[in-house]
């Protein structure tokens, strides 16, 4: 339950502001969770940190938005919070086997 509450608060948060500062700071501060508590209640769901949940849904929001924009990879890096753009391209190539621009040209 603690699990859901806290997702629940952090993805409209990550999805609202693509912020690049996000930290288990500003995420224990959404969700009203103590920073340590949050880290053990993500992990322990996730098998993953709270930063892999936040790097999967921008990388949602990237794949969203080559789909359905004419955006630059360079654009759509910026407007998902990566600090940049290669990080963002090798994400992006990280989770699903091809780049960023490979990705809207198959489209």
């Amino acid at each position: 339950p603690e699990f859901v509450e806290a997702r629940t608060k952090i993805l409209p948060h990550v999805r609202k502001t693509g912020s690049r500062t996000l930290n288990m700071q500003m995420l224990s501060e959404v969700t009203g969770i103590e920073t340590v508590k949050l880290y053990e209640i993500m992990s322990a769901n996730l098998y993953k940190s709270p930063r892999h949940l936040v790097l999967t849904l921008r990388l949602q929001q990237a794949s969203a938005l080559l789909q359905n924009t004419n955006k630059t990879v360079e654009e759509v890096a910026d407007e998902c919070g990566f600090a940049t753009p290669n990080f963002f391209i090798a994400s992006f190539y990280h989770m699903y086997k091809m780049t960023p621009k490979q990705f809207s040209e198959s489209l």
